[in-house]
C-alpha cells in the first residue's frame, strides 16, 4: 500500500498569525482560543469557521474540526478547502466513498488542490485501479512538484508494474524534498534487492532501523538483503526483530519458517 493515512493531512491555516497581528489590543492564550473568538463573534464569516476548524484539527479534535468545515461549507458551499478537510477527516475514519466524493468536489471547484488529488489516487491504488492512480499523482505534481509522498507514491505504481529503474528515480526524487522520507527509503532498498543490489539495500535500509527501530518493515526488509548477500543468521535476527515488532507481519514470519527448514 502507498503511504499511509498520515498522507491525509488538513490544508494548513493560512494568516492566522498576520490576524492576530492586526489584533495586538486583544490577548489570547493560544491561537486555538484566538479562532474559537472570532468564529463566535463572526458565526457568518465561512473563513473563520475554516481556521477554528483547522486549529481543532491540530489538537486532534476531528469531531469539532468537522463540525466547523461543514459550518465552512454551509456558509459558503465553494469553499473547496473546507471540502477537502472533510474529506480527509473521513478518510482516516475508513469512511473510503465518502471521503472520494468530496476529494473530487474539492478539485471540481478548485483543480490546483494537489493534496486532493494525491488522496485520490490513494484511494485508487488502494483499489489496484492503477491507472486511476497515476493520473491522480500527475495531476497532483503539477500543482505542487515538491511532495515527496507523490514521489513515493509514483514509485510504488511503478514498482508494482515491475518497472524498477523508473520506480527507483521516483523515490530519490522523493528524498530531494525530504532526505530522510523513509517510505521513499524503504523503497528504495526494496527495489535494489529485487534488481541484485542488495549490498547497496543493506547499506540503506541500516540507516532506516538505525533512525527508526521500531519499524518492522525496515527490518524485514533488511532481513532480506542480508539473506540475499548469503548471511542467514543475520538475516533471520532482522526477522524476528520485525515479527517481534509485528506479529501480523506475514513476510517475516515465512522467511523465518524458510531460514530454519534450510537450517534443518
Amino acid at each position: 500500500m502507498a503511504s499511509s493515512i498520515t498522507s491525509l493531512f488538513l490544508i494548513a491555516l493560512i494568516g492566522a498569525y498576520s490576524f492576530a497581528a492586526h489584533a495586538r489590543n486583544l490577548v489570547w492564550a493560544d491561537p486555538l482560543t484566538m479562532w474559537q473568538d472570532v468564529s463566535s463573534k463572526s458565526p457568518m464569516k465561512a473563513r473563520t469557521h475554516y481556521n477554528y476548524a483547522i486549529m481543532l484539527a491540530g489538537t486532534g479534535d476531528l469531531d469539532g474540526a468537522m463540525k466547523e468545515n461543514r459550518r465552512t461549507v454551509e456558509l459558503n458551499p465553494a469553499f473547496a478547502k473546507a471540502y477537502f478537510n472533510i474529506g480527509a477527516i473521513l478518510h482516516t475514519r475508513g469512511r473510503v466513498e465518502e471521503a472520494e466524493e468530496m476529494y473530487k468536489l474539492a478539485v471540481l471547484i478548485k483543480p490546483d488542490i494537489s493534496e486532493a488529488h494525491s488522496n485520490l489516487g490513494y484511494i485508487y491504488y488502494g483499489r489496484g485501479l492503477l491507472d486511476e492512480a497515476m493520473a491522480e499523482y500527475r495531476e497532483a505534481l503539477r500543482y505542487k512538484q515538491t511532495n515527496p509522498r507523490v514521489y513515493v507514491n509514483i514509485g510504488h505504481v511503478l514498482k508494482d508494474r515491475g518497472r524498477l529503474d523508473e520506480a527507483l528515480a521516483e523515490y530519490r526524487k522523493a528524498l530531494v524534498y525530504d532526505p530522510q522520507n523513509v517510505p521513499a527509503r524503504l523503497g528504495i532498498g526494496s527495489v535494489l534487492i529485487k534488481t541484485g543490489r542488495s549490498g547497496e539495500a543493506e547499506s540503506v535500509l541500516k540507516g532506516v532501523v538505525a533512525a527508526m527501530p521500531g519499524l518492522a518493515e525496515g527490518h524485514a526488509l533488511l532481513g532480506e538483503s542480508l539473506a540475499a548477500l548469503g548471511r542467514p543468521s543475520e538475516a533471520l535476527f532482522e526477522y524476528e526483530t520485525a515479527l517481534g515488532l509485528d506479529p501480523a507481519h506475514s513476510g517475516a514470519r515465512q522467511a523465518i519458517m524458510s531460514i530454519k527448514q534450510v537450517g534443518n
